[in-house]
């Protein structure tokens, strides 16, 4: 079984959203908020480089953020249920020895 790869879109742009769903692409977004200053005497290229590196790691550390967010809040629900696991065995275990004994 294969499953289809996907790609992490880090622009906000419409026309790029556009473009990928017509070529079938499977992506999610995660808009980069970094500054698109031009840095004086940048060339074209050079710009068009360096925006693409800092939207890729905006974009990626975003991700990273929502990822260990979902990860931490289940690491929380599961400790929780562990400790609610942890005292109804306590709680089991406190019963059978006051009507046990």
């Amino acid at each position: 079984m294969t499953s289809k790869q996907s790609i992490l879109l880090a622009s906000g742009s419409p026309r790029r959203r556009e473009l990928l769903q017509q070529l079938d692409v499977t992506f999610t977004v995660s808009a980069a908020n970094i500054d698109e200053s031009i840095i004086p005497a940048e060339t074209t290229e050079k710009y068009v480089l360096r925006m693409a590196r800092e939207k890729a790691l905006a974009g990626l550390e975003q991700k990273y953020q929502q990822l260990k967010g979902d990860y931490d809040s289940k690491a929380g629900q599961l400790t929780s249920l562990e400790g609610n696991i942890e005292a109804g065995k306590s709680a089991r275990a406190n019963l059978k020895t006051k009507y046990n004994a």
